[in-house]
């Protein structure tokens, strides 16, 4: 009797226990966890994958600032410039600036024109389609009103008053050969703040030119040349342009000179040859001091050259601006 009892138990037990495995065994096979895989959302399908995953793609570009004395005669330099023309271009001469695209042929001709004391300086910068700052001239010590041309139809008196005058630079990648380099002129004043604030934001304080922004297609082995337009009918340095048409911020620069000393040249910009740059955006974007002498910047913008091409460049190669010959 007993012998049977210990034999039906254990045979309910082999029962019991084989149906417990299935069950589990079933139970870890319903509710097994999906794979990262399985819940990752698929891209949208206008956009690739490496690009989500890539960003903006980074262009690098050479900069090469050509230190020229303020009383240069540079008429022969341009001549081997294609200059641009269009009414944006229009907006730059009325601003003080000049600009044009130089072929890689006539390289050699180019600095042969250029007189005989000027310094380099040559600098390689990465960016992207977002214009970031490209400072070239040194922060304002003093006080400026000039009037800036924003239109055909728009003059603006402005006071430019401390701060920095820079161009932001936009570089997108080359396309059939031609690398896309976007200019605007920026008057950066940073104002201060008890708000956290993005450093990109931070970066465009102040004024932006939008109305002067400039989009050239730059060919391959091509330099973009920018420099001070030099108008004789303009103004000289440190005074204000005469206009009698109307401008959209003389209440403002009315208060503004009340409140202001009288106006004189920045401290960069004391040299009575000063007075041989206009009173123009351009001089405060493209206008600095070398020893103590004021002098003009001609900027060369162009596609990063290989290290072969560093070695036999013919204009300079130094990371350091070099000895200025215009002291």
């Amino acid at each position: 009797m007993i012998w049977w009892t210990l034999a039906w138990w254990f045979i309910c037990a082999l029962v019991t226990g084989g149906s417990v495995g299935c069950m589990r065994g079933s139970t870890q096979e319903a509710f097994s966890l999906p794979t990262l895989g399985d819940i990752r959302p698929p891209p949208p399908q206008d956009v690739q994958v490496d690009r989500l995953e890539q960003g903006p793609r980074r262009v690098s570009v050479q900069i090469t600032d050509v230190n020229l004395p303020v009383d240069a005669a540079l008429e022969s330099v341009w001549a081997k410039v294609s200059e641009l023309t269009g009414a944006k271009v229009d907006l730059w001469h009325a601003n003080g600036l000049r600009v044009g695209v130089l072929d890689h042929a006539d390289l050699h001709s180019f600095v042969a024109a250029l007189p005989k004391r000027y310094a380099v300086q040559t600098r390689v910068v990465t960016g992207t389609a977002q214009p970031s700052p490209l400072p070239i001239s040194p922060p304002l010590k003093d006080v400026f009103r000039m009037v800036t041309t924003l239109s055909s139809k728009q003059k603006q008196t402005m006071t430019f008053r401390r701060g920095r005058c820079q161009f932001l630079l936009g570089i997108s990648s080359p396309i059939a050969g031609y690398t896309a380099v976007d200019l605007i002129p920026h008057y950066h004043v940073p104002k201060p703040s008890v708000r956290p604030i993005s450093p990109l934001k931070r970066l465009l304080e102040g004024r932006v030119f939008d109305q002067l922004a400039l989009s050239v297609s730059l060919p391959r082995g091509g330099l973009l040349v920018v420099g001070v337009y030099h108008d004789a009918g303009a103004a000289p340095m440190g005074e204000i342009e005469q206009t009698n048409e109307p401008t959209d911020a003389q209440s403002e620069s009315k208060n503004s000179a009340a409140r202001a000393p009288a106006t004189k040249p920045a401290s960069s910009l004391r040299s009575p040859r000063t007075r041989l740059l206009p009173n123009k955006l351009g001089s405060l974007l493209l206008g600095a001091s070398r020893g103590g002498k004021p002098i003009q910047i001609m900027l060369l913008i162009g596609a990063r050259p290989s290290r072969e091409a560093q070695k036999k460049s013919v204009i300079g190669d130094s990371r350091r601006p070099a000895r200025c010959g215009c002291e």
